[in-house]
């Protein structure tokens, strides 16, 4: 099933409890990564071992992507939903970063991560957070 090009990526408390709903409500697949499942896990506490790094739920309707992660900020309104693209290819990655990232703030410029993709994190001239992601697979 193809995905969409752009996706919300939602940060929660409650992860799991989203997910579920959301299959309710749309149907569909739901997969979790949780922070033990990373090679971060060593580098963080007993208590957030259990954490969604990363989940997804796809279906012919949507593709909603959720983590429990947050920044130092922690949860505060209007910093729980980002703009996910899937990217094509590298260049792609490059190209978007180059044109929506200035004036803005980059708090991860395009680079390879571990868990095998190419990845940015930004927030756009206006306030809205961009995440852009490539993963090496699709090479």
């Amino acid at each position: 099933m193809p995905m969409p090009k752009i996706s919300p990526y939602l940060n929660l408390d409650d992860a799991r409890t989203a997910l579920n709903f959301y299959k309710d409500c749309f149907g569909g697949e739901i997969f979790i990564m949780t922070v033990a499942e990373t090679p971060i896990a060593k580098q963080m506490p007993p208590e957030a071992q259990n954490k969604v790094m990363h989940a997804s739920l796809t279906s012919d309707q949507v593709s909603i992507l959720i983590s429990e992660m947050r920044g130092p900020e922690g949860f505060v309104r209007g910093n729980t939903v980002s703009m996910m693209v899937n990217c094509v290819s590298e260049a792609e990655v490059q190209q978007i970063f180059g044109k929506l990232s200035p004036g803005g703030n980059v708090m991860m410029a395009p680079g390879r991560q571990f868990w095998g993709a190419v990845f940015a994190s930004f927030t756009d001239r206006f306030g809205i957070q961009w995440l852009l992601n490539y993963p090496l697979s699709q090479q």
